[in-house]
């Protein structure tokens, strides 16, 4: 049995998922074995990874391919195929410093936590900037006891999951989510995790603004629906008074929670479920995550204005948004299918 199973869902990344793989493969342990999904890549990103395993007798890199479904259901598809002690994602567009799996192993080995986290670095593409996180506000903790020091509800690469979690309460991504479905895994995954612990070393390269992500452009918020389920799920493991302190003292955590509720309630108003959205919009949960928020932008002000003080205010705001949004994103699509002709 492998220590770690390295999942990596590929779609179109044929610019960037060879460097991905290098990366994997200068790593400074050997137990580990690395599967690639190619959910139904367009380009010649399947025949680039074969013949760079063949090319370098890779025997614990494994291809499998499948039609495409999304990256849930790629990641499953990882999920089902790993032998791992341990399950690492990483995405087919980022890379590794070689000491990665090393310094995360020993960090799991020194702690016995069940969730190990290291350090990271955003670098743009376009622009060369780097945003380092790695100065943690600890080195691990309990949970829920802990929790406020917990980084980042937001994505899940890499760090390392404890495969016999994983499988003895059948986690598996939601398929049925479109965008920002790791949010809903990691917070079904913290249903059962009892600790965690970082590594301050800078571990795993991310990469945006590369043009073959969904990151950064208009995202509408019906791709998240289903979300609000898995933040329920969460939100029965812990005591409420536990997850309000959590509000008020993890700004990343209140983020991803905010995310979900608003998107939730919006959600309903589009699909006019008049009565589902005020139900949301009116609970006690949200009005904790309303008081604990601090909009950033004046769209955020004005919807926080709404929020409070007028449901109906509120629900003509997200129509008139939207049905703009939905023009906007129509001539965006036209504009960027005029060029390519």
């Amino acid at each position: 049995m492998p220590e770690v199973s390295i999942i990596i869902p590929v779609y179109n990344s044929h610019s960037y998922v060879i460097d991905c793989l290098e990366s994997i493969a200068a790593q400074t342990v050997a137990d580990y074995e690395v599967i690639i999904v190619n959910d139904g890549s367009t380009d010649n990103c399947e025949q680039l990874i074969t013949d760079y395993i063949s090319q370098n007798n890779l025997s614990d890199f494994h291809l499998f391919s499948k039609p495409n479904g999304g990256i849930s259901s790629a990641r499953n598809l990882g999920l089902s195929k790993a032998q791992g002690k341990w399950v690492m994602f990483v995405d087919s567009d980022d890379w590794l410093e070689p000491d990665c799996l090393r310094e995360l192993l020993s960090v799991a080995d020194r702690s016995c936590a069940d969730l190990v986290i290291g350090g990271y670095q955003a670098y743009d593409q376009i622009s060369g900037h780097k945003d380092i996180w790695s100065h943690y506000p600890c080195d691990g903790g309990s949970i829920p006891e802990d929790i406020n020091g917990l980084h980042s509800f937001s994505f899940i690469w890499g760090r390392l999951y404890k495969k016999d979690i994983i499988d003895h309460n059948g986690l598996r991504f939601d398929e049925r989510i479109k965008y920002a479905e790791d949010n809903a895994w990691q917070l079904d995954y913290l249903c059962y995790a009892k600790s965690f612990a970082y590594s301050h070393s800078i571990l795993y390269n991310y990469r945006i603004n590369n043009g073959e992500q969904i990151t950064g452009k208009l995202i509408n918020p019906l791709m998240k629906r289903y979300r609000w389920e898995h933040l329920q799920g969460f939100l029965s493991t812990y005591p409420h008074t536990d997850i309000d302190d959590v509000l008020k003292k993890n700004p990343r955590f209140l983020s991803v929670v905010w995310g979900i509720v608003t998107d939730a309630a919006i959600i309903d108003i589009l699909d006019k479920k008049k009565k589902e959205a005020k139900a949301k919009v009116r609970s006690s949960f949200s009005k904790s995550v309303v008081a604990a928020f601090s909009p950033r932008s004046k769209k955020e002000k004005i919807f926080l204005l709404f929020w409070k003080h007028s449901f109906l205010m509120l629900r003509v705001f997200v129509l008139v948004y939207y049905k703009n949004f939905e023009n906007l994103r129509s001539s965006k699509l036209m504009n960027l299918i005029s060029k390519r002709k």
